[in-house]
């Protein structure tokens, strides 16, 4: 039977708007609001509404004076910085539509992305990623510049240089270009990852974007607020991590940009931020650091039974005396830890990109960092769905369709969504667009994702499996960094996996055959419940890889490209 759910309040979006209006407004507004912090030689400096207002006049000054028009193209091929977000606002400024790339792309990728786009200038943010374009340059013929971010011996930085070239533009020509950018204008191109096929152009207007900026404090206003912070490390390119930038602008909530993972409890300690937005990684990565920690140290019987009373207090609807008592006492002992890891003033933490296990669920909230799971969606312009305050620790659920998106499941589980915040396609029957997804909405209107189209495997004797949710169930577990399970036209299914490396330090040390049997107890209550159980497993011996194509954008494994990749070590799981 047919399935509807429908965010609510609903979200509005008049026609004479568009992104760069909380950007004037917040300037005019709340100048000395700290809107960002920047990291600029290993400390976190503030950037003002003002700040920030006259950094996006002076980078579109610039685009002016090179001859920018409404409607050009410019490509961002560079990590998650400060000047992401600054080249954006500047680009929407002056009308033009940003194209982001994903930092790890090949170049065979952004050949395809610039072309496809016609984009006239591209930003990169290294000498490395200059080299990956020098390769394929003479191949974009729609491409007049080239910047960037990052200064060198013979390279000016490209903000520094675009500031310098805007400076004799009139004040009076920003204004009237921006005022001349419409709610339903093209705001952006971002392209899917393309696990299951092709990368899809996702053509994204001022509303698309503002309205899932709206949507998202209206969903979780106790975390999108003025005085709060968050920092943002992963791809831009990502539409969670990108409709929260989008929104703690709009909220005045201060935002930070981490460009890479190397430092990031370090980073987070530093920070200091209210609430976080990830993906099940990091949260698995953090309990098994903190769990091999106190195993390592001789705690790690303290740190079980508190993990454990974390959970019982968050599953259970009555608490025991003797339930507070032993909350009471983790909380002295051991969840100070927990929110340590996470910076120390972390309040709640948004997860998309994937299914966190429940248990993992139960112990953050338990510990006092609630977790909210959410459905995103490169076509949605970030979240489609989402667990709110209100709404959260449905078992298996993404929570209830955002403020300004609707959501239906058909007969067969084919998950659509429509509204405000869901970018226009043409390919979109009647409003609704096909996600690729399948799940089901349960009685109380909370959406649960079950898998992708496509996305199964068939053993030669047994029935259609689709994968992912045993995945989710293998990689949840500390160890295990990654998870693909194999078996299409094969006797029966099997799996590849990789491990933390610094968590199985923790956990074991040299000992291989310790770590051996964990892993293969962790198969094992992987497999409990499953209609379909791995039989087989292999532990790869480096990580899978977006150079290779083994990973989609989003860090979604490619299953045809890691079959061929794959070959020898799928094959020696049936020798």
């Amino acid at each position: 039977m047919r399935q509807t759910g429908v965010g609510t309040p609903p979200v509005q979006v008049s026609a004479e708007e568009n992104l760069t209006d909380m950007v004037t407004a917040n300037a005019e507004r709340f100048a000395h609001a700290v809107s960002f912090r920047r990291l600029v030689d290993g400390s976190w400096l503030d950037v003002t509404a003002r700040d920030f207002a006259a950094h996006v006049r002076a980078v579109a000054r610039g685009l002016i004076s090179v001859g920018f028009a409404p409607g050009d193209k410019i490509a961002l091929l560079c990590g998650t910085r400060y000047e992401w977000s600054l080249l954006e606002f500047a680009c929407w400024t002056v009308g033009c539509v940003s194209v982001p790339i994903d930092p790890s792309a090949p170049a065979e990728q952004v050949e395809r992305i610039m072309s496809q786009s016609r984009a006239k200038a591209l930003v990169v943010d290294s000498a490395a990623h200059r080299q990956v374009v020098a390769r394929v340059v003479d191949r974009l013929a729609d491409l007049d510049w080239v910047w960037q971010l990052d200064a060198e011996e013979d390279v000016a930085p490209a903000i520094d240089e675009l500031t310098a070239l805007g400076a004799g533009v009139d004040d009076t020509e920003v204004d009237r270009r921006r005022l001349a950018v419409r709610a339903d204008d093209l705001a952006s191109i971002v392209h899917t990852a393309g696990v299951t096929g092709p990368a899809k152009a996702v053509r994204q207007t001022h509303r698309t974007l503002l309205a899932q900026a709206r949507g998202c404090l209206a969903a979780v206003p106790q975390l999108l607020r003025p005085g709060h912070s968050t920092l943002l490390f992963g791809a831009m390119t990502q539409p969670h991590l990108r409709a929260t930038a989008l929104a703690c602008v709009y909220a005045r909530t201060t935002l930070g940009h981490l460009p890479d993972e190397e430092s990031l409890s370090t980073d987070l300690g530093t920070f200091r931020p209210t609430f976080l937005v990830t993906v099940p990684r990091t949260l698995e990565r953090v309990y098994g650091l903190l769990a091999g920690r106190a195993h390592a140290d001789g705690n790690g019987r303290v740190f079980d039974l508190a993990a454990d009373v974390a959970v019982r207090r968050s599953q259970e609807q009555v608490h025991g005396v003797s339930l507070r008592l032993a909350h009471l006492a983790a909380t002295r002992l051991v969840y100070p830890r927990v929110r340590g890891a996470l910076g120390g003033r972390c309040i709640g933490v948004l997860c998309a990109g994937g299914q966190l296990d429940r248990r993992l669920t139960h112990f953050f909230r338990g510990a006092g960092v609630p977790v909210f799971q959410g459905y995103s969606l490169t076509e949605a312009g970030g979240f489609a769905a989402l667990e709110t305050p209100g709404n959260a620790a449905v078992a298996g659920s993404v929570g209830m369709p955002l403020p300004g998106v609707a959501v239906r499941v058909e007969d067969d589980g084919t998950i659509l969504i429509s509204g405000d915040a869901v970018a226009p396609a043409e390919d979109a029957s009647g409003g609704w667009l096909a996600t690729g997804d399948v799940g089901r909405l349960d009685h109380a209107g909370y959406l649960h994702v079950t898998g992708r189209e496509g996305d199964t495997i068939r053993t030669i004797d047994g029935p259609e499996v689709a994968p992912g949710p045993l995945e989710d169930r293998l990689r949840s577990h500390p160890l295990v960094s990654r998870c693909v399970v194999v078996g299409d036209q094969r006797p029966f299914v099997g799996a590849l996996l990789t491990v933390d490396q610094d968590v199985a330090d923790l956990w074991f040390g040299e000992d291989r055959v310790g770590l051996d049997a964990a892993l293969a107890a962790a198969v094992s209550a992987a497999n409990r419940g499953a209609s379909v159980r791995i039989r087989r497993f292999r532990v790869l011996d480096e990580e899978l890889s977006e150079t290779t194509g083994e990973l989609a954008g989003g860090q979604s494994p490619r299953r045809d490209v890691i079959a061929k990749v794959r070959a020898e070590e799928i094959a020696a799981l049936y020798g």
